[in-house]
This record gives structure tokens, C-alpha cells and sequence, in this order.
């Protein structure tokens, strides 16, 4: 099975145990689809909002508590321009080998402490590294209202970023798995994914032109971003 049929179906799972927490796609009947990027701020996010807003568009980031004070700016352009910024944790740990309170305190807590330092903001929106989390991890997430986001197209835009063609074949696989109601995974980080600026614009005006529009993935599984 591969990588991303696996993750599909940790994120099924989570959505079956906890319908109102967690998400991998939305409910809704119109074309909307999310666009949603993950381990930034990096060297790429410039760029990815000046794509994004020539498009006008609006997206969703999962951002690393360790990269925000020397990102701050971007940050706080970021949601000037109205996109959602969610919580990627602190730095990016495999899950699994933390205990249940590293992971609340020093992943999760932390990152959120930084999002209200900077911003004023405590992202209720949390996309786990890896798509890992123990059953444990999971609850205590829900029991501080926490909104699991996982994803429905994972394109894996960071595997040979820099290959002829790669973003060609990227902006492929995402028009070919398109669904109304998708949550569409890209990475903008850690390494500079330039790739990813360009799948954006090829894939925006080809699912426009299919009568799809573009929400940020609160908006299309109907919850608060933030507390």
C-alpha cells in the first residue's frame, strides 16, 4: 500500500472516532476544494502568497512553532491576506516517540503560546507531522477542542523537488484526483520547494475552469480556526 493510501486511512479512522474533530475532507455538496501547505514558514511562503493572491484565493497553512519569530512577517501577511494558519507543532517530532504530555506541552501548548505571542492568534486547526498520533494524543487534542486536519490528495511535491518536470507531474496528480469537498496536501518546506509555487498556479485556473472554488479548509468542514 502506499504512503499516501496509508495516511488516508489514519485520517479515515480519526474521522470515524471523532466525526467533529477530525477531517480529512469536507461534508458539504458545492465544488469547493482547500488548498493547505505544510512545514512552513520556509524560504518558498513568500512567493506562495503572491501566487496565491494574483489568483485570489484563499488557502490554509500549517506552520512550526520553531520557525515563526524569524518569520513573523510573513506571518501576520498571511492573515492580513486572509488566509487560516493552523498549528504543525513546534518542530516537526515523530509523534510516536513522545509521551502524551511532551507532546501537549512542548509540541502543541508551545507552539500555540508563540502563535499568541507574535499574532494575537491560538490556532484551533492541527495537522499532525507525519499523519502520526497515538490514541492518547489524539484524545487530549480533542479534549482542548482541537480541529484534526488531515488531507484527501497527498501529490508528495517534496519527493525530487528539483527533477525536469516534477511540478508537471505534481499539478497531474492533483487535477486527476480532484473531487469536490478534497483537502488538497502541498509542501512549501522545510527546503526550498519552488515547485510548489508553480503546481499552484497550473492547478487554480484548471479546477476554476471545472467550475470549482477554493475555501480554506475551516471554512469547508464548518469550524473556528481559532479559540
Amino acid at each position: 500500500m502506499y504512503q499516501q493510501e496509508l495516511d488516508l486511512a489514519r485520517a479515515r479512522r480519526f474521522a470515524e472516532q471523532y466525526p467533529a474533530h477530525c477531517f480529512y475532507q469536507g461534508s458539504g455538496r458545492g465544488l469547493g476544494v482547500a488548498l493547505t501547505f505544510s512545514d512552513g514558514p520556509a524560504a518558498t511562503t513568500a512567493a506562495l502568497l503572491d501566487m496565491l493572491r494574483v489568483h485570489r484565493i484563499p488557502a490554509t497553512f500549517f506552520w512550526q512553532g520553531d520557525q515563526l519569530a524569524r518569520n513573523h512577517q510573513l506571518l501576520r501577511q498571511a492573515l492580513a491576506d486572509g488566509h487560516t494558519i493552523g498549528n504543525l507543532s513546534w518542530d516537526h517530532p515523530h509523534a510516536e516517540s513522545l509521551s502524551v504530555m511532551d507532546f501537549w506541552l512542548q509540541q502543541i501548548q508551545r507552539t500555540d503560546d508563540e502563535f499568541q505571542r507574535l499574532a494575537g492568534i491560538r490556532p484551533r486547526l492541527f495537522r499532525p507531522p507525519y499523519a502520526e498520533l497515538t490514541p492518547e494524543q489524539l484524545r487530549i487534542l480533542v479534549e482542548h477542542d482541537f480541529r484534526v486536519m488531515g488531507w484527501s490528495i497527498d501529490p508528495r511535491n517534496w519527493e525530487n523537488p528539483t527533477a525536469p518536470e516534477r511540478a508537471i507531474e505534481v499539478t497531474e496528480q492533483v487535477l486527476r484526483q480532484a473531487y469536490p469537498q478534497s483537502i488538497v496536501l502541498l509542501h512549501e518546506g522545510p527546503v526550498t520547494l519552488d515547485n510548489v509555487v508553480e503546481v499552484v498556479d497550473q492547478i487554480v485556473p484548471s479546477l476554476k475552469s471545472r467550475g470549482y472554488h477554493f475555501v480554506t479548509a475551516d471554512q469547508l468542514v464548518g469550524v473556528k480556526p481559532y479559540a
